[in-house]
């Protein structure tokens, strides 16, 4: 899958560091982050994949990780 697809990732407090502290992951492929940063929400672009399973969605804060509940990614 080409990846390319933009996904906005709705939560709190999203600013909480620096900026260049902040990641996001589909599973084991990064999700590259767009744009600023807002407190509620972020918007990434998917990298490219040939994983066709759902795969968690994770943010990463520096070294803390935080998995986004119940709602998976799957690339098509």
């Amino acid at each position: 899958v080409s990846g390319g697809t933009r996904l906005t990732i709705k939560g709190q407090q999203l600013l909480t560091g620096q900026p260049s502290d902040l990641s996001a992951f589909l599973g084991s492929h990064p999700c590259y982050i767009l744009n600023e940063v807002k407190d509620s929400h972020l918007v990434c672009e998917t990298s490219s994949s040939n994983q066709t399973n759902p795969v968690p969605v994770r943010v990463f804060f520096g070294k803390a990780e935080r998995t986004v509940p119940n709602i998976p990614f799957r690339y098509l």
